[in-house]
């Protein structure tokens, strides 16, 4: 009698157990899906949804990638990663080209980094520096977007969106101003990611020099929330989804697709564009920078766009 007792003892107990644990893990999918619909362009994975489709042979889009950026004869720096795997294609490695425009990217992160630390708000207004012609560059398409003028007022939010969307140097020389002594070197995100730059020398004066690769690594961080919150890394990704110029990446790949990307333009002597792409299940890191000037570049990245886009999306 005592034995049958607990066997029907143990049996009840490892049933509702079972019945625990499938109501845990379901809770679990839930909101799993309900942190991404909140964060729609983060990594799936930081959600406990179903893995992205696996692609195991990179190799011809390898030789083509190369074939073509040969044929061009441009100085250039390439860069493409499939992000649920981690296979990447490099070519040009050792080419370190102006990143211009590319750096603003690290410059918001490093105001996002800064509110999280409650050292400064996204809605505090600031004054637009009086020089501001420090940062126009040789760039006039992108040096002042909003016409944004000596003791203007903007709030870090505006300038941040204005930064990246239009690739406003005003917007971005403001925010530098007003966070260049909140971070420590080291808490800084070029310092903090696996990204290798050096200085550069040029007529308009001293420049980061950087790689493609390296360059991604802003990139993927953001992508995986590696440097700033999920809620954070959601907003700058989602401002640059809205990149106003779409000639290049985007342009590369059908319109309902969604691309968070970076453009970079440095007079007519680097043009570069940098983003993931969000192709149904087979998400994607890419960045070209080519010394050329900005239509030839915007040729050369649709169409290298176009490849990657057309090989990732058809290959079994």
């Amino acid at each position: 009698m005592k034995q049958r007792f607990f066997l029907i003892t143990t049996i009840v107990f490892m049933g509702l157990s079972l019945v625990l644990g499938m109501l845990y893990l379901r809770s679990q999918t839930v909101a799993g899906r309900y942190e991404q619909d909140q964060n729609p362009l983060l990594a799936k994975g930081l959600f406990l949804e179903n893995p992205s489709d696996i692609i195991i042979n990179f190799e011809p889009l390898r030789k083509e990638i190369k074939a073509y950026l040969t044929s061009t004869g441009l100085t250039h720096s390439f860069y493409f990663e499939y992000l649920f795997t981690g296979t990447n294609i490099r070519d040009g490695k050792d080419n370190k080209l102006v990143g211009a425009s590319l750096m603003k990217i690290p410059i918001v992160m490093d105001l996002y980094k800064a509110v999280e630390q409650g050292k400064i708000t996204l809605d505090k207004k600031v004054f637009v520096p009086q020089n501001t012609a420090a940062a126009s560059g040789t760039d006039e398409q992108y040096g002042n977007q909003k016409n944004l003028k000596p003791g203007d007022q903007i709030s870090l939010r505006e300038a941040a969106k204005i930064a990246l969307v239009e690739s406003d140097n005003t917007a971005a020389f403001t925010i530098f101003e007003a966070t260049k002594d909140l971070l420590p070197a080291k808490e800084q995100s070029i310092n903090s990611l696996d990204v290798e730059t050096r200085v550069g020398e040029a007529e308009q004066g001293n420049y980061a020099l950087i790689d493609a690769r390296s360059y991604t690594s802003f990139l993927k961080c953001l992508y995986f929330s590696c440097f700033l919150s999920m809620h954070d890394s959601q907003e700058i990704l989602d401002y640059l989804t809205t990149t106003a110029d779409d000639s290049r990446i985007p342009a590369g790949v059908p319109e309902q697709v969604k691309v968070a990307h970076k453009i970079g333009s440095f007079s007519d002597v680097t043009q570069s564009d940098c983003g993931i792409v969000y192709a149904s299940n087979r998400r994607y890191a890419l960045c070209l920078m080519l010394d050329t000037d900005v239509k030839t570049a915007s040729q050369h990245i649709k169409k290298v766009s176009e490849m990657v886009y057309n090989y990732v999306t058809n290959v079994n």
